[in-house]
Formats: C-alpha cells, sequence, structure tokens
C-alpha cells in the first residue's frame, strides 16, 4: 500500500497542514494591505475591478490571506487543484465571525504575472462573479509555487 517514505510525506503534510490552519486561525481578521508587493498589486487589481463595477472595494484580511497561503502551498506540494470545503472552514470557531466564503484557484508557469493571473478570473463568469459580488467585503489573497508551477489562492468574506 503505502511504503515508508510515503507514510513519512504524509505525516509531514498532515503535521504541515494544522500547522497553517492554526496560525492562519490566529491572525486577524481585518488589517492593514499586505507588505508582499505581488499580494498588494493582486488587491490592487481586484479593488479596480469592482471599482469599474460601481462595486465597494476589498478590504485585506490577514486571516484569509493566512487561510489563502496556506491552501496555496498544498496545492504546489501536492501538485494538486481542488477547492478546500469552505463549510468546514466556516463552521471552524476560529472563523465563525465570517458569515460567508468564497474562494478562487488559479495555477500557471512558474512566472506567470499578477496580472495574467487576476486576468483569467475575471475571464471566467464564476471567478468573475465572486470577485464582484458586493457579498464579499474582505479578501485574502496568497501564492505558492513548486518547481515548476505557481498556485494562486484568493479567499473573499464578509464579517456577521
Amino acid at each position: 500500500m503505502y511504503g515508508q517514505s510515503d507514510m513519512g510525506h504524509i505525516r509531514t503534510w498532515l503535521v504541515g497542514l494544522l500547522l497553517i490552519f492554526t496560525l492562519a486561525a490566529c491572525l486577524p481578521e481585518t488589517g492593514p494591505p499586505p507588505d508582499n508587493p505581488y499580494q498588494a498589486l493582486m488587491l490592487g487589481e481586484i479593488n479596480a475591478d469592482r471599482r469599474a463595477a460601481g462595486v465597494p472595494e476589498l478590504g485585506w484580511s490577514p486571516k484569509l490571506g493566512g487561510l489563502a497561503a496556506g491552501w496555496a502551498c498544498i496545492l504546489a506540494d501536492q501538485n494538486a487543484f481542488y477547492h478546500r470545503d469552505l463549510t468546514a472552514v466556516i463552521n471552524d470557531p476560529e472563523y465563525a465571525n465570517f458569515s460567508t466564503l468564497g474562494e478562487n484557484l488559479a495555477f500557471g508557469p512558474r512566472g506567470a504575472g499578477v496580472s495574467s493571473i487576476e486576468n483569467s478570473w475575471m475571464n471566467s463568469p464564476a471567478h468573475r462573479a465572486i470577485m464582484l459580488s458586493p457579498s464579499f467585503t474582505l479578501v485574502g489573497v496568497a501564492y505558492c509555487e513548486n518547481a515548476t508551477q505557481v498556485y494562486w489562492v484568493a479567499n473573499f468574506g464578509a464579517l456577521r
């Protein structure tokens, strides 16, 4: 079934997953814009599209940014592409102050620019609807790379 090295990798992955969710849960729900220039650029591009659509800008959420970072790195580590169970996240007591959550995922070759990722979301009706939804007031975005790909995650939310 699984070899010794597989079990070690699975154990490491599970410990990392637990650590990521624990650290993200300890972050504040709202805060100043991110220091990371790529995250700041993505936040700016999302908000420029929201302004153009007549929708209020999103505030930055360190908590959602931590959640996005954790998920982006899991996807990069697994070289996989799938959504997390947002119902499980919102039912976690650490996220009890959020009334709703949404998520956009994207991946591309390493070096794919922020604009190309954000444009791919805007050109997808489902992703665009999430990005421009007035139901969301906060966002956290993050990326993680593996040897060949960059994975982006945007977590959207609103507080109760």
